[in-house]
């Protein structure tokens, strides 16, 4: 009786395993089969050994049912966590956007009780700014005067003719640009953190119903929450073939003067459409390109360091030899490098060495991701993508469907599938101008060759028309 019990509790348990393999999706069926096949097999042969009235066969019985056991264990906590790293970074319900209440350096207030003045600008396109003035004078007595524009702003406080000023900690960096010395003469007393729901709208999840379709590739130049809203240094639109297994990469220059989505009056830097959320950034490239941009993936520093430790580095051609300005601890050399996430991370974030300077930065980080796909996509190893899963969890976030993830992987890892890519970037020319975000302030802005920017949409748009066909 206790051996039967002890069998019943085997296969419940490898039932649950088969379901898990099922659920997870990435493995193909074929290889599932296989499975489900070693479970009968093994499982039989437990019954018909366990039962058995020799002792020696019973304990070769209950050695193989150990086995099983061991194995269905593993099993579990592989899909568990696949399912879990899946969760967090599809589940993606909100934002994170980080407000600096800046002071004078030489200021002797140590806390948000000692101010009685504070100077606020609340840019419409900024929605969680309203919320972080609402938490700040519901804890605090403290007199908003508020100011036309950002310069305005920051020169009443320089001028000391108020206390402290309420700002999103995106703009320190872009006051920083034209203000000479600014962060050496201020500093930030206290942050207040602010977290958005974001609207989530129906996509398709199945990968056989998907046509060719568009990602945007923002890299945010941050490290640590991934859920941080902030400028995107990186601005690539990948436009999937799936009929030709192509991936066409569009990098738009961070710097290039656009007109922000839902907007008029002035243009304004690409990178700072990142300031308002993913969702501006997206809807800003659309117009730009005239297409639809569904779905999105967003990496920070640390997303790419472990990325690229993950898949055991990466192999680099570089037409020239330096030092990168972001860390001087790492060499690259003219030819082939081999780099690690640290590298990787540092080479794509240079431009100061190159004469084309941020032209040349963005065709260093397509070199990157092209490497990193190509180095992904040339094993079709299932442990390998688990692995890779367990890496980088809370290292990105996307809006594309745990479905749809699985339904690629099982389709890369069934098929072993070889992707061609092709890397372009939209030009443009030096210029200065006025923004959006930074009103009367002449900023340095990338002025678009529309020349360029037509070839660019025209290659888009005969690989998105050609799934409609």
């Amino acid at each position: 009786m206790k051996r039967l019990i002890y069998y019943i509790f085997i296969l419940i348990l490898s039932i649950i395993s088969i379901i898990f393999a099922f659920n997870a999706t990435i493995i193909p069926n074929n290889i599932l089969y296989i499975i489900i096949a070693f479970y009968i097999i093994t499982l039989l042969l437990i019954f018909i050994l366990i039962t058995r009235k020799k002792k020696f066969l019973r304990i070769l019985g209950i050695v193989l049912s150990i086995i099983l056991l061991l194995i269905n264990a593993a099993m579990i906590f592989v899909y568990y966590k696949a399912d879990s790293f899946f969760n967090k970074i599809t589940n993606v319900e909100y934002e994170t956007s980080n407000y600096s209440i800046v002071i004078l350096k030489e200021s002797s207030y140590k806390e948000l009780s000692d101010l009685t003045n504070i100077g606020i600008y609340n840019n419409e396109l900024d929605k969680n700014y309203a919320l972080a003035l609402e938490e700040l004078n519901e804890n605090n007595k403290i007199y908003n005067e508020e100011y036309e524009s950002i310069l305005e702003l920051v020169t009443n406080l320089l001028e000391r003719k108020v206390q402290a000023i309420l700002i999103n900690e995106n703009y320190i960096d872009i006051i920083d640009e034209t203000t000479k010395d600014f962060k050496e003469k201020t500093k930030v007393l206290d942050t207040l953190q602010i977290k958005s729901i974001k609207e989530k709208k129906e996509l398709e999840k199945e990968i056989k119903k998907l046509g060719n379709f568009n990602i945007y590739i923002s890299g945010i130049d941050t490290y640590g929450e991934i859920s941080t809203v902030s400028r995107s240094d990186v601005n690539i639109v990948a436009t999937i073939d799936m009929q030709n297994h192509k991936i066409l990469l569009t990098n738009t220059p961070r710097d290039y003067y656009v007109q922000l989505h839902g907007t008029t009056g002035n243009k304004d830097k690409l990178t700072h459409a990142g300031v308002y959320g993913i969702d501006m950034s997206m809807q800003t490239l659309e117009d730009l390109y005239n297409t639809d941009i569904d779905y999105y993936i967003r990496v920070n520093f640390n997303s790419l360091i472990k990325l690229v430790d993950a898949i055991g580095g990466i192999d680099i051609y570089s037409d020239t030899a330096f030092t990168p300005n972001a860390n001087k601890k790492v060499y690259i050399k003219y030819g082939w490098n081999h780099l690690n996430g640290t590298e990787a991370l540092a080479y794509s974030r240079e431009r100061y060495v190159y004469m084309e300077g941020d032209r040349h930065r963005g065709q260093n980080q397509q070199q990157v991701i092209e490497a990193i796909i190509k180095k992904v996509t040339e094993s079709n190893d299932i442990n390998t993508y688990l692995s890779l899963l367990n890496t980088l969890e809370n290292s990105f976030q996307t809006n594309i469907d745990k479905k749809l993830i699985n339904g690629f992987i099982n389709l890369q890892v069934k098929k072993n599938l070889n992707w061609e890519v092709e890397s372009i970037q939209v030009n443009g020319y030096d210029d200065g101008g006025y923004t959006y975000s930074y009103p009367g302030q002449y900023l340095y802005v990338m002025q678009p060759d529309y020349d360029s920017l037509e070839a660019a949409k025209n290659k888009i748009k005969a690989i998105i028309n050609k799934s409609d066909e």
